[in-house]
């Protein structure tokens, strides 16, 4: 009887199984993503981010993930968020706000808006 021929990735040098278009997964995906199985893409690694005294390493468009995010949401990489701490609704920890209870900070426009929440209830429960 004759010998079966394996077969291959149509690539030179690859030994992988093909899956479409006579390739492997791996080139396939080459080129579809990229229009050439061929390609070998590199990046640039732990470079810094491009934004003034930020050393974080490069995360898209010489960015860091940081920036990059902020240039997403605001149009803007280097806008400041935050005046300073807040709290989970985004209310600033000033200097009245905040005040500690069992340990922890707390903030006193979410325990107002909790509070007005929990009475408004109890008025429902009542009547």
């Amino acid at each position: 009887m004759g010998e079966c021929a394996v077969k291959v990735c149509a690539v030179d040098e690859c030994d992988r199984g093909p899956r479409t278009r006579g390739w492997c997964a791996k080139h396939y995906l080459r080129w579809y993503r990229h229009g050439d199985p061929n390609i070998t893409l590199t990046r640039k690694v732990n470079a810094p981010c491009s934004i003034d005294d930020c050393e974080r390493p490069v995360d898209s468009r010489g960015w860091c993930h940081l920036h990059y995010l902020r240039w997403l949401k605001h149009g803007n990489p280097n806008i400041t968020l935050f005046g300073g701490p807040r709290c989970r609704r985004g209310h600033l920890y000033d200097v009245e706000n905040p005040y500690v209870y069992d340990g922890r900070r707390q903030c006193r426009a979410c325990a107002r808006i909790r509070n007005r929440a929990y009475r408004a209830r109890l008025r429902r429960s009542e009547s």
